[in-house]
């Protein structure tokens, strides 16, 4: 029953009936300082173990800081959303900015961020809103079907809404159902050349492959993997983008600290196979060789096409057949990226109010 009625509500009823009790509660404050300046207000930032996750939102809270300050900046974690929601409704004015996360959850696999951010562009009708940049996934069945014209429904009704994909797969979805959409790859390469690192690489290759309904890694390309790596006299570190306690609530405070620490255990090896976006994106981070396998939604080779020419040292893995060539030319490569190229510009200038640029970028304006 309890399916069925999840299969039939739009998700974001089913998101706000299931956590009824923390609507009631009402609990969390927002802490904003009031100084007569437009705020900036990231409403969803990850608290939980996904260093995936909480990179997004250190580069967007990073990102945004850089162009408004500390001052004019507002976080809000998506466990504490609703409870903090009635404070939010009074402190937003209309000239605010309301920033939600990027990453992967556009769609009915992740329903807590697609609810969240729904409920967000339904109330806030007349303020500027910024999806970052995200891959859209909806199931290709009725469900999903009907949650992705749900989705178009709300979206398509505010006016002041840009949604970003952050690879080509998922700007041609976007552009096809919603009305103003651009795109711009993933918001973590603007913490490139941010972090100091201090770990120095020790003979070994780090593989971080999924486990998870997003895996396309065959039991035959692993074998080859481990195969050429045991057979260039490498040791083999299994890595995750996972923080490794699940029941640990990772704030704004913890953010940069558990990051650095992933990035050091990465920064140890000599080059890394993955096929999670974010772990391909650490080792550019830590300036680590990278060969990359991709995944069920493509979104991993979309982001790193999306950078290309802007990007050394990263290759892709496609076949068991070439596995030890790949390696032995990625441990002699060196990783470079020169993030100035990334359009970013698009989200500083909106960011920072500079007139007409929504119109240039995506051909709509306020």
């Amino acid at each position: 029953m309890n399916n069925l009625i999840k299969r039939v509500l739009p998700l974001e009823l089913n998101f706000e009936l299931k956590n009824y009790i923390c609507y009631l509660k009402r609990s969390q404050k927002v802490m904003t300082v009031e100084n007569g300046m437009r705020k900036i207000i990231f409403c969803d930032a990850a608290s939980y173990d996904n260093m995936g996750d909480q990179a997004i939102a250190l580069a967007m809270s990073t990102f945004i800081r850089d162009l408004v300050g500390d001052e004019n900046y507002v976080e809000i974690s998506e466990k504490y959303f609703l409870e903090s929601f009635a404070s939010l409704k009074r402190i937003v004015k209309e000239n605010d900015i309301i920033c939600l996360s990027g990453g992967g959850n556009m769609g009915d696999l992740y329903p807590r961020y697609e609810a969240i951010r729904r409920k967000i562009i339904k109330e806030f009708r007349r303020n500027e809103i910024i999806v970052f940049p995200q891959t859209i996934d909806f199931q290709n069945n009725a469900y999903g079907n009907r949650e992705l014209q749900r989705s178009a429904e709300v979206y398509n009704a505010h006016e002041k809404l840009l949604l970003c994909a952050r690879e080509s797969q998922s700007y041609t979805i976007m552009k096809k159902v919603y009305k103003n959409v651009c795109m711009i790859p993933d918001i973590v390469f603007y913490l490139y050349g941010k972090i100091d690192i201090q770990s120095h690489p020790k003979r070994r290759i780090g593989v971080c492959l999924r486990d998870d309904r997003e895996s396309t890694v065959s039991d035959e390309i692993k074998l080859s993997i481990f195969k050429a790596i045991r057979g260039m006299g490498y040791e083999l570190t299994t890595l995750s983008t996972m923080s490794g306690d699940k029941q640990e609530i990772v704030n704004s405070s913890k953010r940069r600290m558990h990051l650095i620490a992933m990035l050091e255990t990465f920064k140890e090896c000599e080059c890394i196979i993955t096929d999670r976006l974010h772990g391909m994106i650490f080792s550019i981070i830590a300036a680590v060789p990278c060969l990359i396998i991709d995944n069920s939604n493509h979104k991993v080779f979309g982001v790193y096409e999306t950078v290309q020419p802007y990007l050394q040292g990263v290759d892709k893995l496609e076949s068991s057949v070439n596995v030890k060539d790949k390696l032995e030319k990625a441990v002699q490569s060196t990783v470079k990226l020169d993030n100035s190229q990334i359009g970013y510009s698009i989200l500083a200038k909106m960011i920072a109010k500079e007139q007409n640029t929504c119109q240039k970028a995506t051909g709509w304006h306020f």
